[in-house]
């Protein structure tokens, strides 16, 4: 049922916001020099990034792709 599903989406998006606060919270003696990102998303069909680090960027990227991938299989199956 679709109810489940929105709410695993929002109990995710509620653990993904614990995670950072606690990462921002106990991360403060991390060595600020050293910091690596990368952000991946679409625009479209066109999956695009940018970041520090190229191996976060390739990871980033693939895993983008993946989960699009997935969103499609999941949907064809929920159907």
């Amino acid at each position: 049922d679709l109810r489940y599903l929105i709410f695993i989406g929002i109990i995710l998006v509620f653990i993904g916001i614990a995670f950072t606060i606690v990462g921002s919270l106990f991360g403060a003696k991390m060595d600020k020099s050293n910091t690596k990102f990368a952000v991946a998303g679409f625009i479209g069909p066109i999956p695009f990034g940018f970041g520090n680090n190229k191996q976060m960027l390739i990871f980033a990227i693939i895993f983008s792709i993946v989960v699009v991938i997935l969103f499609f299989v999941l949907h064809y199956f929920m159907r």
